[in-house]
């Protein structure tokens, strides 16, 4: 269930992002739409910026890896 946390969680690259109360709402009711869990992350560093071919690689690794990959700008 989405939670509004008023302190910063952080992952290292990423922290859970603070919601406003019209959109916390709207997540909330896709999680009950889903019937699932969302977590809103917000990037610590730009993400990079993928063509549709790098996308299609970095998603097949997905698969493979059984993972969710990040691709970063370095």
């Amino acid at each position: 269930m989405a939670v509004q946390n008023r302190e910063k969680a952080t992952t290292g690259m990423h922290r859970i992002k603070e919601l406003e109360p019209a959109i916390l709402s709207r997540l909330q009711n896709l999680e009950k739409q889903l019937g699932c869990c969302i977590v809103a992350v917000e990037p610590r560093f730009p993400v990079a910026r993928l063509t549709q071919e790098q996308l299609g690689e970095l998603q097949a690794l997905e698969k493979e890896m059984k993972a969710i990959l990040i691709a970063y700008a370095c």
